[in-house]
């Protein structure tokens, strides 16, 4: 209340600091246009100033009623401890609720099939570019998407058995998993998965590069214990061999490269450098199998 009062006075004060500085600005231009003495400009100036005072004095008795008027406003009494908690409640409980209604619809969850296509298609589309295909597999398991879109890979293979490329994707999807499991049964059973899927193409494409390479490499990095070295041996000098009667590529030069690795790691070092040295006249560019001939002098 005596906020609004101060209010109201400053209003009050300012109305006649108004009328005041008027006054005097008429005062001064009285002077400057009026000779001194001159009885008829006294008098106007005199009359406005009586003016002024009784609309000041009139203002003040507003100012006096508006006090009085104010002091006889009575506080309102406090509110109940128990009825003010229970407002708060009231007003809390509500707000949450229309929170939890608008957080639901926007963490609405997508539909994982939907996602995992989404993601499918982006790897198609980044096929030949082995390192941002890994950086997208990466995300795949960091965002625990990986169960969905091996979903969604086998019902597309089960849809078109006879989709070569497919299949191919399928079993890459299969080793991506082992990176998820580690190492353990787990890991044995999505590789013996990836294993058929490359065997159920190359049954009905024997020259089915991109499906014989993957399975040459699996089979290089099972255990010793199960045998498999042999196994990726024999894959990757039938790519040799394939190779030679094929448009010159410098992926090709990873068969050279893995094959004497493979020699190399069962003791065989003749073999390795007959595979090294044979794959370096074929792709003189590739730099991997010149340091591996360079670094055996």
């Amino acid at each position: 209340m005596k906020n609004l009062a101060l209010v109201a006075a400053c209003a009050v004060a300012a109305f006649g600091g108004v009328m005041l500085g008027d006054l005097l600005d008429d005062e001064a231009s009285a002077r400057d246009t009026e000779s001194p003495g001159d009885a008829l400009a006294v008098t106007r100036l005199e009359q406005r100033l009586d003016d002024v005072v009784s609309r000041l004095e009139e203002q003040a008795h507003r100012v006096a009623a508006l006090d009085l008027r104010l002091a006889g406003i009575a506080q309102p009494e406090p509110l109940p401890e128990a009825a003010l908690r229970g407002l708060v409640e009231s007003v809390l409980a509500e707000r949450l609720s229309g929170l939890a209604d608008s957080k639901s619809v926007e963490a609405e969850p997508k539909d994982p099939a939907l996602v995992a296509r989404d993601l499918l298609a982006q790897l198609d589309g980044l096929a030949g570019d082995d390192v941002e295909r890994e950086l997208l597999w990466e995300e795949i398991r960091k965002q625990g998407l990986m169960d969905a879109v091996l979903a969604e890979l086998e019902a597309q293979v089960a849809a078109a058995p006879g989709d070569a490329d497919l299949r191919v994707e399928l079993g890459l999807a299969y080793l991506q998993k082992i990176q998820e499991v580690g190492n353990g049964p787990l890991a044995g059973i999505f590789a013996t998965k990836a294993d058929e899927q490359f065997d159920a193409v190359l049954e009905q494409d024997p020259q089915h590069w991109d499906a014989r390479f993957t399975k040459a490499v699996s089979l290089s990095f099972w255990p010793p214990i199960f045998g498999k070295q042999n196994e990726a041996i024999a894959n990757f000098a039938q790519l040799a061999e394939q190779q030679k009667h094929m448009q010159p590529d410098p992926k090709h030069a990873d068969t050279w490269l893995l094959l004497g690795n493979m020699y190399q790691q069962m003791g065989k070092h003749d073999e390795a450098m007959a595979a090294w040295t044979e794959g370096y006249e074929l792709h003189p560019d590739a730099n991997s199998l010149a340091e591996k001939l360079l670094g055996d002098q």
